[in-house]
């Protein structure tokens, strides 16, 4: 009998075991870049996307010109008056598109940008990397800390 009991044990424990290997390998195919509408919901908790996820940048200099891409998330946004540029420790002029108006709980009537923003920036590429500063949020109320990108030229 107990040799029985040890031979299902055994068995439970390997049924067991494959059943958690392939739910890992399910959930891993369901994870936050499966569905670039996060936040979501898992368990009743609220998840939200890496910041690289939420605002995929993106940066290529060309002929003196920057050209800088954030591909935003659905669901999250960037804000217009937390992008800076600067080079050799100096600001670098931008013209910005004029983005969305928005009420936000922390910063009060801002302006921002959803979905894709591009820009084409002209530098002096004699001079060195360009530091890209950027603050973005959650619709669903989380707020990420500035993000410092350094850009190198050439």
């Amino acid at each position: 009998m107990k040799t029985m009991m040890r031979v299902l044990t055994r068995s439970l424990l390997m049924v067991s075991s494959a059943w958690l290997c392939t739910l890992s390998a399910v959930a891993s195919e369901f994870s936050s870049t499966s569905f670039p509408h996060a936040p979501f919901t898992v368990n009743g908790a609220q998840t939200f996307l890496p910041v690289d996820q939420a605002f995929q940048f993106t940066a290529l200099s060309v002929n003196e010109q920057l050209l800088l891409r954030w591909q935003i998330a659905p669901g999250y946004y960037l804000y217009r008056d937390r992008l800076r540029l600067v080079q050799d420790g100096v600001a670098v002029q931008v013209v910005l598109p004029e983005g969305v108006e928005k009420l936000d709980e922390t910063f009060g009537l801002v302006r921002v940008y959803h979905g894709t923003l591009e820009l084409a920036v002209p530098l002096n590429a004699a001079s060195g990397p360009v530091q890209v500063e950027y603050q973005g949020c959650a619709e669903a109320g989380l707020c990420y800390p500035p993000r410092l990108q350094s850009v190198p030229l050439g």
